[in-house]
């Protein structure tokens, strides 16, 4: 089955509770999920086994440079990882890290599959 990086927004607790239903669901199949997340999500998350802790990209005009570094980041991490599918919840730097390595990504958000 596939390893999956499955990344969640951290502002907030609304991504976070769609992933208690959806990683779950994902590992019943079959498939190895390790969670990334950071801020206020991690503590939902706990009981899906020790997310990542990714941190948050915080609000402001610095925005752009903070998804850059996160990206960054997460390319390293992607690397090490080597999953064979991102999933998105909400995460931009995730969705941009995957992009740039040729991973394979699904974007879950506001109206978005």
């Amino acid at each position: 089955m596939a390893l999956v990086a499955y990344y969640v927004h951290g502002r907030g607790r609304g991504h976070a509770t769609r992933a208690l239903t959806i990683v779950p669901s994902l590992r019943a199949m079959g498939h190895d999920v390790v969670v990334h997340s950071g801020a206020d999500a991690l503590e939902v998350l706990h009981p899906l086994e020790r997310p990542v802790d990714v941190g948050v990209v915080p609000r402001g005009p610095l925005a752009p440079f903070h998804i850059a570094t996160r990206a960054f980041a997460a390319r390293g991490g992607m690397t090490t990882l080597r999953p064979d599918v991102v999933v998105s919840d909400g995460d931009a730097p995730s969705m941009h890290a995957a992009r740039s390595l040729g991973i394979p990504c699904i974007v879950v958000g506001h109206g978005l599959v």
